[in-house]
């Protein structure tokens, strides 16, 4: 997820150009496939200055849903995460995201 910033996506063998922003996603499809296997078909570099993103491993990512969704269902419950997600301060165009 872009925090901050601007973003420049490639996509495809045609190298489709495309602007993502603040709290837009990309990545999305590794959701559906077994962790390691996916590769992406777009390419992501920063435009300008600089951008905040935030990678979310898919392990991560499910181990939230599942705490969400034991959390609504037992709302007595007071257990925390200690899940971190990584926080990336991208500077150079150069720099591929993904």
């Amino acid at each position: 997820m872009i925090l901050s910033g601007k973003v420049e996506i490639l996509s495809g063998r045609d190298e489709v150009r495309v602007e993502y922003g603040a709290f837009q996603h990309l990545g999305e499809g590794c959701l559906k496939v077994a962790e390691g296997t996916w590769k992406p078909d777009f390419s992501a570099y920063v435009i300008g200055d600089d951008a905040r993103v935030v990678r979310i491993p898919c392990s991560e990512f499910f181990a939230a849903i599942k705490e969400a969704n034991t959390a609504t269902t037992t709302a007595t419950s007071s257990s925390t995460s200690t899940t971190t997600t990584t926080a990336i301060a991208l500077e150079h165009k150069s720099e591929e995201i993904v």
